[in-house]
């Protein structure tokens, strides 16, 4: 009973670590840098046998038996506990094979007599000889398994066969898995692990933040820490994508230290400039809930001054990447038939009344009004950039796909501390 609590015990800890490994890779690499993963290994080990013994049980219970699991030559012989001995065989009837098989009896040692259908049977058939790709597999996975050769030749083929894996097994793939360890640790520390998940079958929105300005530390914080999001409920922690052209590490230290660890699981950090749309492809634009363009804070070349210039030209390619997405591609579809309404309302202003209610304008119009843009906030660090997009919007291309919200730091925390 109680392997079979250890079972239901191993199968509830070691599925979600399964889940983990394979199906989400971000928190996967987070565990493996942070290296919080020899005491769940050593659980996952002493747990799985009990799982095994479990699930065979459930599964094929019939030909779940030691027997069958089993191969040696004298396992099943049969043992003085269940012999029906019948005593010492004379010699006329040791000779006498005819009487022996009639009588259903067997010879023992040449002189003891037993009958073979009073042997104690469990129903398990008699065992068979392996194929040869198990009898290979065997002595492959298992060096121990050379006592059950029964020839020199086989002896030697065996060493052969336990030689390769030994050096495969227990060298070869080790090391390698070691190597993918420290390599992809090496990578997640520099920010260069390609994530398919938010380009591929992410189903949780996520944000993108596109620098590493000081102020990504409050940006995250809000977004991980809040209950809404812009007036939505949240069930699930989102995933915050950065991306910064600055040191990865050092950036994830400074975060890090401000967030708990489910919150640190949620966070992904890119290496890769805001200009590059290489870089930017990574980040999984066509499933993003908003895009966040902050820029870098200091430079080493001291071109401070194009700071709001590069965020401008990032947002300009963003807005060229969105267009090839599925709903940039649905509103370029559209945007001809916006246009020719528009067209023909400037035309003939007298009509305006008659044509915004036709069916089909009236449904092009809720459409246009409800598309689905690309949400940009952009921070612009000169109160005189932020000035004049306050008063003037970019171009009308641009703003058919992005829903463009400029702010200023400064301003922003100017009118918290300052106004009531």
């Amino acid at each position: 009973m109680m392997i079979y609590v250890l079972g239901f015990i191993g199968i509830i800890y070691c599925l979600p670590y399964l889940f983990v490994f394979f199906l989400n890779p971000i928190k996967r690499d987070w565990i493996l840098a942070k290296g919080h993963f020899l005491i769940k290994v050593l659980n996952f080990v002493l747990l799985i046998p009990f799982v095994l013994v479990l699930s065979f049980n459930l599964i094929d219970k019939p030909n779940f038996n030691p027997q069958n699991l089993m191969f040696e030559d004298n396992l099943y012989v049969c043992t003085e506990q269940n012999r029906d001995t019948l005593g010492v065989a004379h010699s006329d009837i040791l000779k006498d094979s005819v009487f022996l098989k009639v009588h259903d009896l067997e010879l023992i040692n040449d002189s003891l007599l037993i009958q073979n259908n009073k042997l104690s049977g469990n129903g398990i058939p008699p065992q068979k000889d392996p194929s040869l790709f198990w009898a290979v597999f065997c002595h492959f996975i298992d060096p121990g398994n050379q006592h059950m050769t029964t020839s020199e030749v086989g002896r030697q083929r065996a060493a052969l066969i336990a030689l390769l894996g030994f050096l495969l097994l227990n060298g070869l793939l080790i090391s390698t898995l070691i190597s993918w360890f420290d390599r992809r640790r090496d990578l997640w520390i520099k920010g260069e692990i390609n994530y398919k998940y938010f380009r591929t079958w992410g189903f949780r929105k996520h944000y993108i933040i596109i620098g590493g300005s000081d102020v990504v530390v409050g940006i995250v914080n809000q977004l991980l820490s809040s209950e809404k999001i812009n007036g939505e409920k949240i069930w699930l922690l989102p995933y915050v994508v950065i991306q910064t052209s600055n040191d990865v590490d050092s950036l994830r230290r400074k975060l890090f230290s401000t967030l708990t660890e489910r919150q640190q699981k949620h966070v992904v950090l890119y290496y890769g400039s805001c200009t590059s749309e290489e870089d930017l492809s990574r980040l999984g634009l066509s499933k993003a809930k908003e895009v966040i363009i902050l820029g870098e804070d200091s430079r080493s070349d001291d071109v401070d001054s194009y700071h709001d210039t590069l965020n401008m030209e990032c947002l300009e390619l963003l807005q060229k990447m969105y267009i090839k997405t599925p709903n940039g591609k649905e509103i370029t579809a559209k945007l001809d038939s916006v246009n020719k309404f528009k067209k023909e309302l400037a035309e003939t202003p007298e009509k305006e009344y008659e044509l915004r209610n036709t069916a089909s304008n009236v449904k092009l119009e809720r459409w246009w009004k409800n598309r689905p843009r690309l949400n940009c906030r952009v921070m612009f660090e000169y109160q005189t950039t932020f000035s004049i997009f306050q008063f003037f919007d970019i171009d009308e291309q641009m703003t058919s796909y992005i829903n463009f919200k400029p702010f200023n730091y400064y301003e922003m925390w100017a009118q918290n501390v300052l106004i009531n």
